[in-house]
């Protein structure tokens, strides 16, 4: 069974997780994950219970900090997304472009969930300054998961 996630991140081993998941052992007692991107490898360890000490290493820190968030307040983090992406729907462009300046002063961790939906192949991309510069994806306006 393919394990939800929750941060659409490119090159995530959310697709590939369940065929690695059968080269391993039933059961370990400390899973690893040293980059963890959308931490998909680790999410499908819990979900098929192999282990329950499972570590988890983000060099980029608002990413780490949102997939903590994700962890110990789902529902705040829902909410806060949820009202990021009503926000969008009357111009979306615009709005991405101020949510990316906003995210680069603040390194907020939702807003980096938001521009991770809305942008270009959810994409991280960086400039040499540090700011988040990946563009939007003009084709759609990303997702909001119901149920």
């Amino acid at each position: 069974m393919r394990v939800p996630q929750a941060i659409p991140y490119q090159g995530s081993k959310r697709k590939l997780a369940n065929q690695i998941i059968d080269f391993m052992p039933n059961r370990v007692e400390r899973f690893i994950e040293p980059f963890a991107g959308s931490a998909a490898m680790s999410m499908a360890i819990s979900y098929n219970k192999i282990s329950e000490n499972i570590w988890i290493n983000e060099i980029n820190k608002p990413l780490a900090e949102l997939l903590e968030l994700i962890i110990n307040s789902p529902g705040y983090v829902s909410d806060v997304y949820e009202k990021l992406w009503n926000e969008q729907l009357d111009n979306p462009q615009d709005y991405y472009l101020k949510k990316r300046k906003e995210f680069n002063y603040s390194q907020d961790p939702i807003i980096l969930l938001y521009l991770l939906v809305r942008c270009v192949k959810n994409a991280v991309r960086y400039n040499e300054k540090g700011e988040f510069n990946q563009s939007p994806d003009k084709r759609r306006l990303g997702w909001i998961g119901k149920g």
